[in-house]
């Protein structure tokens, strides 16, 4: 048979959480429960012909197909068979097993479980045939790199969404899931991650507008007694001309005697008064455009600090993103060093580990954080020669 090889970033998710309904094959094991009737509920094994056998019902096939096709078919035939609708649920209650071989220390077949990664698979296999068994404080500290390394995942994913939140606030648009976290990108961290941001730049944006409001309602109100001041001056100005031309001309007739001193006294009186006033409605004018001004100014500095404050938080995601980087290859390179180095000579040399998974008559090339199927054949290779390390697949959960 022809063989292909194919690099993958990342191979498929697990059986129940893939984006294809996961097909059964010869050696997985059913759970198949019937209402009402015990002697049909039980586990059932499929067999080399791709069926199960059930009482009553007989031959069932169920080879190639998805749990919930096995779940109908079976449903219709004990249906037909009882003369009533038979209730029938169907789930896998145990996946055939995968197999290891290459350079492991105890090659064989191993029990599948949802989410195994070759890394897994190899560490069942015993590791490497020359790993000795770590000493205490290696393997605590191998507990604690695998911790770091979740953690930094976490971060790291956590701060790839966070900049691309400050990206959709700074353009005005939504937010665009990170290409990188795209193979992950219905895991729960980037889902909880994401909803999480959009919330916040929701809010955020909420809160902007809140405050444009209240700066255009004190602008509005401000404009109308701007306007008032302004008619109120000019009627304190018409009055005074008014009351000026009055003293003008009881001025004439009182030097004639004909007017008393009083009379004129008292319009002097009325004029400096409408003159006060409009000194003074001026003088509120003033303040009024002066506030009007210092309004214009927090509307425009509003969005500058905004976008400074965006501009200076995305630099400092930026370097958190390095350092969460930088923390989770630390971690994956003290995993593999734990993972495929002889302890005695962990300060002397490092070793490469390479895997590719034959599934389905396929040769897939694959890395630490693949995930396996049921039915695998994992084969290691272990280059001593090598310093490097791939450190790739970080974003993955």
């Amino acid at each position: 048979m022809r063989f292909r090889i194919l690099a993958l970033a990342l191979l498929a998710a697990v059986p129940a959480g893939a984006a294809e309904p996961y097909r059964l094959a010869v050696g997985d094991s059913l759970s198949v429960m019937v209402f009402g009737r015990a002697d049909l509920t039980g586990n059932f094994r499929i067999g080399q012909d791709q069926a199960i056998r059930l009482p009553l019902v007989g031959e069932v096939m169920a080879g190639g197909r998805t749990r919930g096709e096995v779940e109908a078919d079976l449903s219709a035939k004990l249906s037909g068979l009882l003369d009533y609708q038979a209730q029938v649920v169907v789930d896998v209650a145990a996946f055939r097993p995968v197999f290891v071989i290459g350079d492991v220390a105890i090659p064989g077949e191993f029990v599948f479980a949802p989410g195994l990664s070759a890394l897994e698979a190899f560490a069942k296999a015993g590791g490497t045939p020359t790993l000795r068994q770590l000493p205490y404080d290696q393997a605590i500290g191998m507990a604690s790199a695998e911790r770091d390394l979740r953690v930094a995942k976490a971060e790291l994913r956590n701060n790839m969404v966070r900049r691309a939140a400050l990206e959709a606030a700074l353009e005005g648009g939504d937010i665009a899931l990170p290409a990188e976290l795209s193979a992950i990108a219905q895991s729960d961290g980037v889902r909880d991650a994401m909803a999480r941001e959009v919330a916040l730049l929701a809010s955020e944006r909420k809160q902007m507008a809140n405050q444009v409001r209240s700066l255009n309602a004190q602008r509005d109100q401000f404009k109308e007694e701007i306007t008032a001041l302004e008619k109120q001056i000019r009627a304190l100005g018409t009055q005074a001309d008014l009351v000026r031309v009055e003293v003008d001309k009881i001025s004439g007739l009182a030097e004639r005697g004909l007017a008393t001193s009083g009379r004129l006294l008292d319009l002097r009186r009325v004029l400096a008064d409408a003159e006060g006033d409009r000194f003074q409605a001026s003088a509120f004018l003033s303040r009024a455009k002066q506030q009007m001004v210092e309004l214009e100014r927090r509307a425009q500095t509003l969005d500058d600090d905004r976008r400074r404050r965006l501009l200076d938080e995305r630099r400092v995601v930026d370097l958190e993103i390095e350092r969460s980087r930088a923390r989770a290859e630390g971690a994956l390179a003290q995993l593999g060093a734990f993972s495929s180095v002889n302890p005695a000579d962990l300060a002397f040399a490092r070793s490469d580990i390479g895997f590719t998974i034959t599934r389905r008559g396929e040769v897939l090339v694959a890395k630490g954080d693949t995930l396996l199927m049921p039915g695998d054949v994992l084969e290691v290779r272990v280059d001593g020669d090598s310093r490097s390390r791939d450190l790739s697949l970080l974003t993955s959960d």
